[in-house]
């Protein structure tokens, strides 16, 4: 019994140092990077990616074109949660584990306002970084695996419940072939006149979120509902950003249906 005992506790004992020279090791990596970043910033454009080989050595092979996406739609650099780094920015930047895997990352905009912060919240895995977020995110929806729902042709509301479950969920996997599988699943649910229409404006801008990304994150905000003929879509973007739209749906002769218009609404 005993011999169990000192077992079991040497067990948690190594399990707890290794979490926290995992803990550590994830810090720095962070520190690193931002450091690094920080003092790339000016050399290159905004709308640049990370360069391959500081992507190779930090990131996740799936997080630069995410986060250049993520910048896209917040208008700002998402991996500093600004337009420019504040000056005070690498003085003042702390670290610090929040749960498994997540950290958040702070620093003062002012070096004369210890109250004014900006906070990001990183999730580390492997050794590389997998996700960074510029807004307070629910880690644990982006945690959790998401499901998409069976596509529905019950009617005109389940239909495009099911639509945006499915489109939605291209957006949650790795977007190296996002336009590519976006413009798949829309020649194949939407009508011939409204896939046209998104082929022709040829851009990254998604009019069916009306937006350039959407992240799981908002999820928790997305309504779908039918009023008359027409069905709204709304949800959320970070800073309380409302989004809505107007949905139009045809019916086939064989009882299908089809998306065949999408308008934003003021």
């Amino acid at each position: 019994m005993k011999t169990f005992f000192k077992i079991l506790v040497a067990a948690i004992v190594l399990s707890s140092f290794t979490h926290c020279t995992t803990e550590q090791k994830d810090i720095q990596l962070l520190k690193n990077f931002y450091t690094k970043y920080m003092k790339t910033f000016h050399t290159k454009n905004m709308d640049e990616t990370i360069p391959q080989s500081e992507a190779e050595t930090y990131l996740s092979p799936c997080l630069p074109e995410k986060l250049r996406l993520m910048s896209n739609m917040l208008r700002i650099d998402a991996v500093i949660g600004d337009t420019y780094p504040a000056s005070s920015m690498e003085a003042t930047l702390t670290i610090t584990p929040i749960k498994k895997n997540w950290y958040k990352i702070s620093y003062q905009n002012t070096f004369s306002n210890p109250n004014d912060i900006t906070n990001i919240f990183a999730k580390v895995e492997n050794n590389k970084i997998t996700e960074i977020y510029p807004w307070q995110v629910d880690t644990n929806v982006i945690d959790t695996p998401y499901t998409p729902e069976k596509m529905s042709q019950a009617n005109a509301l389940s239909f495009v419940q099911s639509f945006y479950s499915n489109y939605l969920n291209i957006y949650f996997g790795c977007p190296d072939k996002l336009m590519q599988n976006l413009r798949a699943f829309q020649e194949k649910h939407c009508s011939p006149i409204l896939f046209k229409r998104f082929k022709d404006i040829n851009s990254e801008y998604d009019s069916l979120i009306s937006s350039y990304y959407f992240d799981k994150d908002f999820l928790k905000t997305l309504k779908i509902t039918q009023e008359g003929d027409y069905i709204y879509i709304a949800y959320k973007r970070p800073n309380n950003y409302s989004v809505k739209m107007k949905a139009e749906v045809i019916q086939l002769p064989d009882g299908t249906y089809k998306l065949n218009d999408i308008t934003e609404v003021e």
